[in-house]
């Protein structure tokens, strides 16, 4: 894993679970710099950018920074009125970040006949078929190649996790035929523990309403920023 040697700005390191969306990833070498100043610090993996705003002459900065339509964008810091005037996208989501800070996996059990194991491109149309948030074969094929786990009940796919682009861990589902069984909790573990194996803190982000998530996040011991972020898309 190449690491970034980028030199992270200290108001930003200085809130380490609200801002972990950008240390973590800029310590993976996942994220690419694309401006530091004292309004804002921009960067970027694909089309995704990820920025920390000081004002919005950081928040106008980002917008001509910004060149395509599919562009997605993540906001941590100052919260722009600029930012949501620009009416550039249709959806502002906000989330909180989690993480994983403890060294040791995280322990689970299965019920009678169940086992998780890595997805492979075999899996590729489970995926897209349950997965309606992203209809994108190629970026499913991407996040199956850096490594997804399905739970599997009596030989049968019933669920997955992967991780995101820029590194956050998600992507998460479990069928209904099969819920109330913790198999959220397991998938996310394996995920968890897949990543802390390769040196990598893990961290998720969820949505600000979304109680059932949160409670999963809790109940695996992931610590919760206080100041939620803003996608953009």
């Amino acid at each position: 894993m190449t690491m970034n040697k980028v030199e992270i700005p200290e108001d930003i390191l200085a809130e380490y679970e609200n801002n972990v969306n950008i240390i973590e990833p800029l310590r993976q070498g996942l994220l690419k710099v694309v401006f530091d100043d004292p309004d804002g610090f921009l960067c970027k993996v694909k089309n995704s950018y990820v920025c920390y705003l000081r004002n919005d002459d950081g928040a106008d900065r980002v917008l001509h920074a910004l060149t395509s339509a599919k562009d997605i964008l993540c906001v941590n810091g100052y919260d722009s009125p600029l930012m949501k005037q620009s009416r550039r996208w249709i959806n502002d989501f906000r989330d909180y970040n989690y993480v994983y800070e403890a060294k040791e996996p995280l322990p689970f059990t299965l019920k009678e006949g169940a086992s998780i194991r890595a997805l492979s491109l075999k899996d590729l149309d489970y995926v897209f078929n349950h997965y309606p948030a992203v209809q994108d074969r190629i970026f499913l094929k991407d996040r199956i190649h850096h490594g997804m786990y399905g739970v599997v009940v009596e030989r049968k796919l019933r669920g997955f996790v992967g991780t995101h682009t820029e590194g956050s861990v998600g992507l998460l589902f479990v069928e209904d035929l099969v819920q109330r069984m913790h198999f959220g909790s397991a998938l996310e573990a394996t995920m968890i523990n897949a990543l802390l194996a390769e040196k990598i803190v893990p961290f998720t982000q969820v949505e600000i309403h979304n109680v059932p998530s949160k409670r999963l996040q809790e109940s695996l011991g992931l610590a919760k920023g206080e100041k939620p972020v803003h996608w953009y898309y």
